[in-house]
């Protein structure tokens, strides 16, 4: 049942809406290197969790909750290759894990705080230079 609860979660417009391709958005973020997307299951958690190393996995809950929206974020040529992992709560950038937790690059960071911007989001994180 919690996958089923997972796969209506991040299939609910509120939550599709933030990925960069979404809509007529998608034109703000043609020229850039990276896109984010919405994980479609709880299974592409898990493998975000073993590619990169960190504990996204154990969020399944916390959006089936509400309580947070996660996002992948990709190099736009490798959509399907974790690089980043993004941790929304309401309205705020949370997090912004690499490999291993750590920092992504700054042009990754910069992508991220335009995305922000224009999804109207505000960024509250030690995760940014």
């Amino acid at each position: 049942q919690k996958s089923k609860d997972f796969v209506k979660k991040v299939s609910e417009d509120r939550y599709v809406s933030l990925e960069s391709n979404y809509d007529d958005q998608a034109s703000f973020f043609e020229e850039d290197s990276f896109i984010i997307k919405t994980p479609k299951s709880i299974n592409e958690m898990y493998r975000e969790s073993e590619k990169l190393h960190h504990c996204v996995r154990t969020y399944n809950g916390r959006v089936v909750m509400g309580r947070s929206k996660i996002f992948f974020l990709r190099k736009k040529e490798e959509p399907e290759e974790p690089y980043g992992t993004i941790e929304v709560q309401g309205q705020r950038v949370f997090q912004l894990k690499g490999l291993c937790n750590s920092k992504v690059s700054l042009e990754a960071q910069n992508f991220v705080r335009k995305w922000a911007k224009v999804k109207g989001l505000t960024i509250d994180s030690t995760d940014f230079n």
